[in-house]
C-alpha cells in the first residue's frame, strides 16, 4: 500500500509487505496498521487522541502530535520527536536517525535502543522501563519527566547520562558513559549497581547489594548497599556524606572533603589519600594505606590495619 498525499483513516489496515503513508496521517478511529513482513512508514500523524498501534516495523519520518497511547510491535525508526498524551510501547529495537525527545505518561523499551550517534531524552510522567534490551550507541541520554524510571541491564552511551527523577532497579544494572548522574534517589531493590565512568550521586542510593564507579565521583548524598562498595578513581565530598555497607567493604581511593564530614559505617579500606575532610568516622574495621588529614575529629571504632 501506497499513499502519496495525505491520509484520514478510520478502520484498520493489514498487509503482508509494506505501508507507505507519504503525506500526514489523520487517525478518525483508534487503529491498528499491520504489516506481516515489511514497514509501516509514516511521515507525520495526527492523532485526534486516538490510540495508534503497528503490527509489525514502523519508520515515523514526521512529527506525530495528539496520539493517545502508541505500541510498535517490530522495530521502529525514529527521525523526529514523538510525544503523546498516554503510554508509548516500544517491542523492538528502536534506532534513531537524529537527536529524539520522547513524551509521554508511561513508556516501555523492551528491545532496547539503538542510538546511532545521537541523543535521546525521556520525558516521561509515569514508569519508564529502561530493561529487557540493549541500549548502545547514544550519545548523550536524559531522562527528566518526574515519573519514576525503572533500570536493568546494561545501558551505554557515547557521552552523559542524567537521570532527573527517581530510579528504582529491576535487576542487576550497568551504567556506561563519560558522566551518569543520579539527580533524585536510586532504590536499588537488592540489586547491584555499577557505573562504568564518572558519577555523580546527588541524592541517597540505597538497597543495593554492590555499588561500584570506575571513575571519579562527586557524592552529595548517603549510599547504603548490602555488600561492597567501591570507588576506583577520586571522589570529592559534596555534602556531608555516610556511605554504608552492611556486610562488606567501603573501598576509597582517594577523598577530597571540601570541608565535609565523611562517615563509613562498616568496615573502611583507604587506599589512597583523604584531605580536606572535617571530621572522618569508621565504624568497623579500617585498612589505611594512605595518608588522612582532617580538620576535626579522626575516628576509627574498629581494628586498623596500616598498609603502608
Amino acid at each position: 500500500l501506497d499513499v502519496t498525499g495525505t491520509s484520514t483513516v478510520a478502520a484498520n489496515v493489514s498487509s503482508s509487505g509494506n505501508q507507505t503513508y507519504g503525506g500526514a496521517m489523520t487517525l478518525a478511529n483508534d487503529l491498528t496498521l499491520t504489516s506481516a513482513t515489511g514497514t509501516v512508514s509514516l511521515q507525520g500523524v495526527t492523532g485526534g487522541t486516538k490510540n495508534l498501534t503497528v503490527a509489525g516495523n514502523a519508520e515515523f519520518n514526521g512529527i506525530v502530535t495528539g496520539v493517545n497511547d502508541l505500541a510498535v510491535t517490530g522495530t521502529t525508526l525514529l527521525s523526529n520527536s514523538l510525544t503523546t498524551s498516554g503510554s508509548q510501547s516500544y517491542t523492538g529495537l528502536v534506532t534513531l536517525k537524529s537527536d529524539v525527545t520522547l513524551a509521554g505518561t508511561t513508556a516501555t523499551f523492551g528491545g532496547g535502543v539503538d542510538g546511532d550517534g545521537n541523543d535521546l531524552t525521556l520525558t516521561f510522567n509515569g514508569l519508564l522501563s529502561l530493561g529487557g534490551g540493549t541500549f548502545t550507541d547514544i550519545d548523550n541520554l536524559l531522562v527528566n519527566g518526574t515519573g519514576t524510571t525503572s533500570l536493568s541491564g546494561t545501558i551505554t552511551t557515547l557521552a552523559t547520562q542524567t537521570y532527573g527523577n527517581a530510579v528504582s532497579l529491576t535487576g542487576a544494572t550497568e551504567l556506561t558513559g563519560t558522566l551518569v548522574t543520579f539527580t533524585s534517589t536510586v532504590d536499588g531493590n537488592t540489586n547491584s549497581l555499577k557505573v562504568t565512568g564518572a558519577a555523580a550521586v546527588n541524592d541517597t542510593i540505597s538497597d543495593v547489594t554492590t555499588f561500584q564507579v570506575t571513575g571519579t565521583s562527586t557524592v552529595a548524598a548517603n549510599v547504603s548497599s548490602s555488600g561492597n562498595q567501591t570507588y576506583d578513581g577520586a571522589m570529592t565530598l559534596g555534602n556531608n556524606v555516610n556511605l554504608e555497607s552492611t556486610t562488606g567493604t567501603v573501598e576509597l581511593n582517594g577523598v577530597t572533603g571540601a570541608d565535609k564530614s565523611l562517615t563509613v559505617t562498616g568496615n573502611a579500606d583507604i587506599q589512597a589519600a583523604i584531605a580536606g575532610v572535617s571530621t572522618i568516622q569508621v565504624t568497623g574495621t579500617s585498612t589505611v594505606a594512605a595518608n588522612v588529614s582532617s580538620s576535626g575529629n579522626q575516628t576509627y571504632d574498629g581494628a586498623m590495619t596500616l598498609g603502608n
